[in-house]
């Protein structure tokens, strides 16, 4: 007698994109809803695709424009102690060591 493998479907009403996961099932990548742990259905699978594609042509859109009123130029931080540029994530100088940071906006 030959076992096939049985395949539960979701059966969830709604359905996020950031609720889908992917899982391996032999060689094959199948996307499973992370909230029941079932396995997409192929009308859920092409709903997630076509929401994919949308998502990253969004991401796409929104890095290729400056940002609104920036005209060509970076935000930074400049030590308000010995004047060095700082990254704008960074929480003191590793210059100096100050924690007197000021606004400064760089031509790129």
């Amino acid at each position: 007698m030959k076992l096939q493998r049985v395949i539960i479907m979701c059966k969830c009403s709604r359905l996020e994109f950031r609720e889908v996961a992917f899982k391996m099932l032999g060689e094959r990548t199948i996307p499973y809803h992370k909230n029941c742990g079932e396995f997409l259905s192929d009308s859920q699978v092409k709903l997630v695709r076509d929401n994919e594609g949308k998502i990253w042509t969004a991401l796409a859109e929104r890095r290729e424009k400056p940002a609104s009123g920036s005209q060509g130029r970076m935000k930074a931080l400049r030590c308000r102690t010995c004047h060095q540029i700082v990254p704008s994530v960074a929480a003191y100088c590793p210059n100096c060591g100050s924690t007197d940071l000021g606004p400064e906006l760089i031509r790129i």
